[in-house]
This record gives C-alpha cells, sequence and structure tokens, in this order.
C-alpha cells in the first residue's frame, strides 16, 4: 500500500487565474455551486450499514499529480506542512449496490489539501507552482482501506477545514473506469482546538465555520447538509500528537 513518491505519469499544468475566492465566487467560476448531479448522492444503506456518501464539487485545487505514497508531508521544506499538527487518514471504501456491500479494492484515493496557513501546493499565485506537498494517493487493498499520513487542513477565505478526495478506479489497460470526488469535513470543536495553537493561530480568528460554509451546506436529495454525512471520526493519536481520522465511503457504481 506504500510505493511512496513514485510519480505516475505527468503533473498537468493547472488553470490560472482562479486563487482563493469565496464560495460564491467559486459557483461562479466553476459553474456550480453544489454537488454534480450522480447516483452517490442520495442517500442508502447497505446490509452491513455502510450509507451512501454524497459528492461534493472538486474545486479549483485539484492537481492530477499521480504521487503514489502514503505520507503526505514528504519531501518539503514548508513549515507550514512540518509544524502542521499530525493527521492519519483511515479510509475504507465500499460499493453498495442495494442491500449488497462489498470492499472496493485496487481504487485509487487522491487527498489533497491545504496546509497550516490555508495555501495549496502548486499553485501558481502562491509561489507553491511545482511543489507536491500535501497531495497523493493510495491503492486499496482487498479491504477497500487506504492510510494517510497528512497534517490538520489549515482555513482559507470562504471555507472551512476540509480535505478533498477522489476515488477512481481502471481497467487492466489503464483506462479510467470511475471516479468520484467529495470532501471530509472535521467537528468545529476540534477545530478550535487545533487553530488555537502555532502555527494554525498566526492568522487570528478563522472568518468561516463548519455551518457557514457552501460546499458543507450543499443540499443533498434528502434536503440535509452533505457536510453532515462527511464529518471525520477524530479521535486522539496514540503518540498523544495529532488525530486519527477515521470514515467510510459507500460507492453506487452502477
Amino acid at each position: 500500500m506504500q510505493n511512496d513518491d513514485r510519480t505516475v505519469g505527468s503533473i498537468l499544468s493547472r488553470r490560472q487565474a482562479l486563487g482563493i475566492v469565496g464560495v460564491a465566487g467559486l459557483a461562479l467560476l466553476t459553474g456550480h455551486g453544489g454537488v454534480e448531479p450522480a447516483s452517490a448522492s442520495a442517500m442508502g444503506l447497505g446490509a452491513s450499514g455502510v450509507v451512501v456518501t454524497p459528492a461534493e464539487e472538486e474545486g479549483p485545487f485539484f492537481v492530477n499529480v499521480g504521487l503514489h505514497r502514503s505520507d503526505l508531508t514528504a519531501n518539503t521544506k514548508n513549515p507550514n506542512v512540518l509544524h502542521g499538527l499530525p493527521l492519519t487518514l483511515k479510509l475504507k471504501v465500499y460499493q453498495v449496490n442495494g442491500s449488497k456491500v462489498t470492499p472496493l479494492s485496487g481504487a485509487h484515493v487522491d487527498i489533497w489539501h491545504a496546509d497550516a496557513e490555508g495555501v495549496y501546493s502548486d499553485e501558481p499565485m502562491e509561489g507553491t507552482e511545482g511543489e507536491t506537498f500535501l497531495r497523493g494517493y493510495q491503492v486499496t487493498d482487498a479491504g477497500g482501506a487506504v492510510q494517510l499520513k497528512t497534517i490538520y487542513p489549515g482555513w482559507y477565505p470562504g471555507r472551512t477545514a476540509h480535505v478533498h478526495f477522489k476515488v477512481r478506479t481502471y481497467s487492466a489497460s489503464g483506462k479510467k473506469t470511475y471516479e468520484f470526488t467529495s470532501q471530509l469535513y472535521m467537528d468545529d470543536k476540534i477545530t478550535d482546538i487545533v487553530y488555537a495553537d502555532a502555527p494554525y493561530n498566526r492568522r487570528g480568528p478563522r472568518p468561516t465555520r463548519n455551518a457557514d460554509d457552501g460546499v458543507y451546506n450543499t443540499e443533498t436529495s434528502n434536503g440535509t447538509a452533505s457536510g453532515s454525512q462527511l464529518l471525520l471520526n477524530l479521535t486522539k493519536a496514540s503518540s498523544g500528537k495529532g488525530y486519527v481520522g477515521i470514515f467510510t465511503i459507500g460507492l453506487q457504481m452502477n
């Protein structure tokens, strides 16, 4: 599950002129402000209790770096990564087909998010072009599981703390056969604790909490906010520093 820092393919060029904008501006730039119409945006429940995960928008900061690694903090000198609070993500991916729920093995799970200062890597407007910190993917094992080492994400204008993820499957020939995109969130009470300490506290209070975030509040087909169904189960790490975030992803792929 490791194969750290192996680049698959080439790093794609980034769209220019997006930068950091509020949610309303992002909706104008991307042409939508909510979930893409997809079967996975509707809630469903398999026999094992796995809930179908709501989709959310990709946003402007995805870069298809194709970097297969488990440690997203490796190979950078960025102090806002190196001094960020450790966060281990333990994700499990399942395919939900009616009442049948099966682990999805061999799927690529991409993660990307901002550093402690709210900055993304490979972002020309912020001077990080060509850098790859806090980006990478793992391949699900036979039980549908991946584990990635990263840091607690910082905030930026218009957004609460969040982590982007993308699940993709490929044929034997390497052709993409499926793609699902969404975001993960943290309990505001835990975020308040994290943001009270360095390096997160250098920026002052964050202006946007979960309840104020337009993407978090994307309405699902059953009328609830998608973000409330995308909260990480956060527990303190056994090392005493940082958190472990657990989440189960349920996908309707047919």
